[in-house]
């Protein structure tokens, strides 16, 4: 028996769920409603409530006619594959030139997701499918938070599966775990301590988060890493970066923050906002300035960014672009997938790192263009399916292995 405040309660996410949904379909959706939306269907306590919402949604639709007796493979395989939209574009949220059929084939595969296979299946006009179910169930998660921690020593730690509390003491430093985030504590200034360096790196599929000795905030994205002492000095404050990061730099006049992105750059800043960009598999180094100002030093050339500026280092030259979409640099960290006039082997790679996959190109690479959001919250399964929409097929070996077929 379902007490009165539980049943309200259903009522209310049902309402919400409904929605969310609609706003979805309709391309009306924020990101965050999105996000809300892929939680709620991903989980599996709600598969009950899942099919009755979707049960009645469903009834307005559009399936053609000439479908709605076949089995929902077909079904899907027929709505993934008609009216090839003429700007490819990715994503759940609202596209410019998006034509319906896109939508209403995610929305398919939401719904799949949902629980409504079990109500296609037994619908009493629909034959019964004898293709394995599990078929579609063959995903590869996103990924989520955490990282590698190697202290002075040598020693590693897993940070993923540690609860709060105390996670190492490096000379007169105590390494604080909290809330998923790594935290330094420095117990007691003392400038005769040998410097101890640590270094916090996220495989594929992880992203994580940090507070250096001095309180400078830095977000992890996939793939990267950054070497920092764990007790600054009054005379500089110096680290290493790999790969892409964050970082939001506490103001000290008298320490000047500086990171090392291999022997030819530099980013000289006091206090300021910039995001890094520096995988080894990407053409270029990009340091985007969000608030504040930075000094690019890259093979004797100098730039002092300014808001919005990006500086782009590739090998010994250095070029500054202006009036950079800051939101699609920061996409990232907001949780999605920005693309702007990217082709695939770029889209890829970002695909690459956070699913922890290996991609292969078999014959030509396509050419195409994307340009669009996707939400990182997506399973690996949800994004291919919106790439076979933009004529790019895959072929899955296993489920680290990728291969990009023409």
């Amino acid at each position: 028996m379902i007490r009165p405040a539980s049943l309200l309660y259903t009522l209310m996410m049902s309402d919400r769920i409904k929605y969310l949904w609609r706003q979805y379909i309709a391309e009306t959706a924020t990101l965050a409603e999105v996000a809300e939306l892929f939680r709620y269907i991903e989980d599996t306590s709600n598969d009950q409530e899942n099919g009755t919402i979707f049960r009645d949604e469903l009834k307005s639709f559009p399936i053609p006619p000439h479908l709605q007796r076949q089995a929902p493979e077909d079904v899907l395989r027929a709505i993934l594959s008609a009216d090839v939209p003429e700007a490819p574009v990715l994503g759940p949220v609202k596209i410019r030139q998006r034509r319906r059929w896109l939508r209403y084939a995610a929305a398919f595969l939401l719904f799949l997701a949902g629980g409504g296979m079990a109500w296609w299946l037994n619908r009493a006009d629909t034959p019964r499918a004898t293709t394995d179910i599990r078929r579609f169930s063959r995903e590869v998660m996103p990924g989520h938070n955490g990282a590698i921690l190697t202290l002075s020593d040598g020693r590693e730690v897993m940070l993923d599966s540690l609860g709060d509390g105390t996670v190492a003491m490096q000379g007169n430093t105590a390494i604080r775990l909290s809330h998923g985030q790594l935290a330094y504590d420095l117990q007691a200034a003392d400038e005769n301590v040998a410097l101890l360096y640590n270094t916090t790196k996220t495989p594929n599929g992880r992203q994580y988060q940090l507070i250096l000795p001095d309180g400078t905030k830095v977000w992890l994205n996939a793939a990267s890493s950054l070497r920092y002492p764990v007790m600054f000095t009054n005379k500089e404050r110096l680290v290493e970066v790999s790969g892409e990061a964050y970082f939001e730099v506490a103001q000290n006049g008298q320490a000047p923050f500086r990171i090392k992105i291999n022997e030819m750059m530099e980013i000289q800043v006091l206090g300021t906002h910039f995001n890094i960009n520096a995988y080894a598999n990407e053409a270029d180094i990009q340091t985007t300035l969000l608030e504040g100002s930075v000094r690019i030093v890259n093979n004797g050339q100098a730039y002092l960014l300014a808001p919005g500026q990006q500086a782009q280092v590739r090998g010994a030259s250095l070029r500054i672009k202006k009036d950079i979409d800051l939101s699609q640099v920061m996409a990232w960290k907001a949780g999605a997938f920005s693309f702007v006039n990217a082709d695939v082997p770029a889209v890829m790679r970002q695909l690459a790192r956070w699913y922890d996959i290996e991609v292969r190109y078999e014959g030509d690479i396509p050419v195409r263009e994307f340009t669009g959001e996707i939400g990182r919250n997506l399973s690996l399964d949800q994004v291919l399916q919106l790439l076979t929409k933009n004529r790019i097929n895959y072929r899955i070996e296993h489920e680290k292995l990728i291969t990009i077929v023409p």
